[in-house]
């Protein structure tokens, strides 16, 4: 473990007056509101610079400031592996279990801190994958990089495909599909996008390329960014990511390990100790009004697919269908009209 002394910062999001307790309980779910309820009467918790108390409330765009001394940090992966440079551009391939921004637990070992240690401190990413999704993340050397490459960028198209195991049994296909989806404030979990016909558009292209009886491999494009979106889909599909402890089981797992940890038994039933969804291509081409320059454009693939989640199929195989589903999507997407969905 890594010994820790630092501060996060947060501006409070509520529309009305909360207790911070409950503030803190519902927005920042990596500790219970026990851990909470201890970290304030320790003096560790101040609103605008002033040490709150566990009767404190919390109003609209107030600062919370959060100390964190001699804290032991989890150990994470702190290994990637670097996939390509050009443009002002790094490509890296994330391990599982490695966040890219810290979070409630994680401070030292993110993404961002071990390429910077490595690359100078310049570097920030332009897209992000959750902790415990892994593949390809793209960092910027500037801001003029950031800017040019960013996936919502008006001279910029993304082509990202990921690989997914899913429960279930999900015959072969291949569809394009679109829902809405929002978050709830008022759901056990927070964070969990729900179906939301008032939510944002997402849209996913989706090819079955093996199952059996209890599980399916997917291979899942994306042509919107929003938080969540293949996770979420998939749950709203009959098909949660196998490990994926908010969209599986109805959020029981999430909401177990906030007040305990899980045990191996828990694992069992996820079916792994992190959801398999593994970004593993990604195709970057440059754009003037409605024509995308195809022929020039930069492609890399993340062949560190975990080999557990798609196992009996050989790497070999998933890149060259990934390859090909790429194509596909490229053509039926792009060829008509060149746009780019609203990321």
């Amino acid at each position: 473990m890594t010994l820790v002394s630092t501060e996060m910062e947060s501006v409070c999001d509520s529309p009305l007056p909360l207790l911070l307790i409950e503030y803190l309980h519902k927005r920042f779910t990596y500790h219970s509101k026990e851990a909470w309820l201890q970290l304030i009467a320790n003096q560790k918790i101040s609103i605008d610079g002033k040490i709150a108390s566990v009767f404190s409330s919390v109003l609209p765009k107030q600062k919370i400031v959060y100390q964190i001394v001699d804290y032991n940090e989890p150990d994470v992966p702190t290994h990637y592996h670097v996939l390509r440079q050009c443009e002002g551009l790094i490509f890296v391939g994330k391990a599982q279990g490695t966040p890219v921004h810290r979070t409630g637990k994680i401070f030292v070992n993110t993404l961002v801190n071990l390429l910077r240690k490595d690359f100078g401190p310049d570097w920030s990413p332009i897209n992000r994958l959750d902790k415990e999704t892994s593949g390809i993340v793209v960092f910027g050397a500037d801001s003029e990089s950031r800017q040019r490459w960013a996936p919502n960028s008006k001279n910029c198209v993304w082509l990202k495909t990921y690989v997914a195991e899913v429960s279930g049994n999900w015959e072969y296909l291949k569809k394009r599909w679109e829902c809405r989806l929002k978050e709830n404030p008022l759901a056990p979990i927070r964070c969990q996008m729900q179906g939301d016909d008032e939510g944002k558009l997402c849209i996913t292209w989706i090819e079955s390329i093996y199952h059996d009886d209890k599980r399916s491999i997917l291979l899942l494009i994306p042509l919107t960014g929003r938080k969540h979106q293949l996770r979420a889909q998939c749950s709203l599909l009959g098909h949660p990511i196998i490990g994926d402890k908010i969209y599986s089981h109805e959020g029981q797992y999430f909401l177990k390990q906030l007040e305990m940890p899980l045990d191996d038994f828990d694992y069992q039933k996820l079916g792994s100790k992190e959801h398999r969804l593994h970004a593993v291509s990604l195709s970057l081409y440059t754009k003037n009004g409605s024509f995308i320059d195809y022929k020039n454009g930069i492609s890399v693939i993340d062949k560190n697919i975990p080999a557990e989640f798609i196992r009996p199929l050989a790497e070999t195989d998933v890149l060259h269908l990934a390859g090909k589903f790429s194509e596909t999507v490229k053509h039926s997407e792009f060829n008509l009209e060149a746009t780019w969905p609203e990321q």
